[in-house]
């Protein structure tokens, strides 16, 4: 079943960062969200994203994330609240900012190069 509100991307990374990963402040670009087609209720999720104006290849910035929390999020001239679950499932690219260190990627993340919160 192929759903109108399913979006791929060609080659995403097997490391993905999730917006629930970044530190405040830091900034990027949304390049998929994980979901399943064939479950109405993923589809609703991603189609309230959407709704939102977070959408593949918007450009934002973390305003708030407590590692625990709700992720503040400033994207496409509005400021947004998304809880941990809807964060987890929004893979980002890093243009600028830093990974919390207390994630599980953020153990690895100066391997990589990217900056992590001291």
């Amino acid at each position: 079943m192929n759903s109108t509100c399913c979006e791929t991307l060609p080659d995403v990374k097997e490391k993905n960062l999730t917006m629930s990963m970044l530190e405040s402040g830091s900034k990027g670009i949304i390049k998929s969200i994980k979901m399943n087609c064939d479950d109405s209720e993923s589809c609703r999720f991603v189609r309230r994203l959407k709704e939102m104006g977070l959408h593949i290849g918007a450009h934002f910035e973390v305003m708030k994330n407590s590692g625990s929390g709700e992720v503040s999020v400033y994207c496409e001239g509005t400021t947004l609240a998304l809880g941990q679950g809807m964060a987890d499932k929004i893979n980002v690219e890093l243009s600028n900012g830093a990974v919390m260190e207390g994630t599980m990627f953020g153990r690895i993340c100066r391997k990589i190069g990217i900056k992590c919160r001291p």
